[in-house]
Parts: C-alpha cells; structure tokens; sequence
C-alpha cells in the first residue's frame, strides 16, 4: 500500500504500487551518477528503522538473510529472501505467498 497525499500534505488515500517501482527508482538514480552506497538507505535501512522491522535493512549477524545482487546496469540479478533463492539470473523461480 502506497500513501496518496492531499496539496496539504495529509494522507488522503491509499493505492497499490508496481512491484518494479522502487528497483526503477533506484535505477534512475544511478544513472543519474549517485554512488550505490548512497542510493540504497533509503530502500533498506530507512525503512527498516522507521518500520521498527527488526532483522531487516542491513547485513549483520542474526539478521534475515534478504538480499539483492543488481547487473552493473542497475538491473536485478539475484533476489534472497530468508536464505530462500527468489529470482536467479534475472528470473523468478519461486514466488511469496500474494504473488501469481
């Protein structure tokens, strides 16, 4: 669920985003010349701090084992989640339990 804010500012409504939007989002801005290290705290360890998840947003032991391996060009290699292999090579080859 995607927040929709009014011209105040204020949540207005809720909406459901594209699965690629955030993986676009940081493809821009890397295009765009952002260093990786900078670019990526606002798709892990921001969220994950702001959302109190813990074991998520960072690579430390005890944490979930969530990971993602990007081509040079920004595009998604690999996907792990808890340990479990997701996407390989650029290709699904298993999905979560909401995905068809």
């Amino acid at each position: 669920m995607l927040p929709c804010f009014d011209g105040e500012g204020r949540v207005s409504k809720f909406d459901v985003g594209s699965a690629g939007a955030l993986m676009g989002t940081l493809r821009e801005l890397l295009l765009r010349g952002m260093p990786l290290e900078q670019a990526l705290a606002p798709f892990t360890s921001n969220p994950a701090r702001l959302l109190r998840l813990a074991g998520k947003g960072e690579i430390s032991a005890g944490a979930d084992a969530d990971l993602v391996a990007l081509e040079a060009s920004g595009a998604v290699n690999s996907v792990i989640i808890r340990g479990a292999v997701h996407v390989q090579g650029g290709v699904a080859v298993r999905r979560g339990t909401f995905e068809t």
